[in-house]
């Protein structure tokens, strides 16, 4: 029961989908970060659906494409492009430490993280048009669990910023067994990805976590060259940045191999 109640509360602060209320204590909330790639998993699996039946009854990919992006937004509440928004604020006010720590908090919404707010959704678009035009639905399933599987590296493998949700969210015992768990849902993606498209799961699973890898790497670079620690806020950008940047990497090694 307490998994249960962990991967419930877990749904109902990362998502809009309505959950059972769950009370909020240290028992309910300590495998939170371990249940978020499950979390993933349902955000992806209603994505794959809600592309499946759009596909069915709409024939114009940039419709859709518009349409899945709504319907993404709308799932999640919008509770990581918040994150990328004020994580895009304090990034481009070259400002200093404390000051960046102080913009990122704010929840007002700059100049620099509304210019860059339309600018990743025009990414989206553009990733989404493409996805819908081959029918590559799989990617709407295993983009969110890819994310939040790394996210529950970097998490763990990084200084959390104190008074942060994420002080509250990470016990020990995450930290302990991390990596397990990590390899756990790698070998999950996997699965999936055979189950639905077996000739090209090994390029399809391998060029979406590398894509997001990569950008993990940089990331971690970037932040700390900006901030000391992980927050809420800067795990909120990484997940809107990997799901457009690790299918971006998919769509360049599959032009490459059309094009060859």
């Amino acid at each position: 029961m307490v998994l249960l109640y962990n991967f419930l509360f877990t749904l109902s602060t990362f998502t809009k989908i309505p959950t059972p209320q769950i009370e909020y204590n240290e028992e309910n909330t300590k495998y939170t970060f371990f249940c978020f790639p499950l979390v993933g998993l349902v955000l992806g699996v209603i994505n794959y659906l809600s592309f499946l039946v759009l596909s069915s009854y709409i024939s114009e990919s940039f419709v859709i494409a518009i349409i899945m992006i709504l319907i993404n937004i709308n799932i999640t509440g919008g509770i990581h492009m918040d994150g990328y928004i004020d994580s895009m604020d304090a990034f481009k006010s070259y400002r200093s430490y404390e000051e960046k720590k102080k913009i990122i908090k704010d929840s007002r919404v700059g100049a620099f993280g509304m210019i860059h707010y339309i600018s990743i959704i025009l990414i989206y678009l553009v990733v989404y048009f493409f996805l819908a035009k081959y029918h590559l639905a799989i990617i709407f399933l295993l983009m969110p669990i890819i994310s939040r599987t790394i996210i529950l590296f970097l998490v763990c493998n990084n200084e959390k910023e104190p008074n942060d949700m994420l002080d509250d969210l990470i016990s020990p015992l995450i930290e302990d067994r991390y990596l397990m768990m990590t390899i756990i849902y790698f070998v999950l993606t996997f699965v999936l990805s055979v189950l639905l498209s077996p000739i090209n799961a090994i390029i399809l699973v391998g060029t979406l976590f590398l894509g997001a890898i990569l950008y993990a790497l940089y990331f971690n670079f970037m932040f700390k060259n900006h901030f000391k620690a992980m927050s809420g806020d800067l795990c909120g950008y990484y997940i809107i940045m990997a799901e457009a940047i690790a299918p971006i990497a998919f769509i360049i090694v599959s032009l490459v191999f059309i094009l060859n």
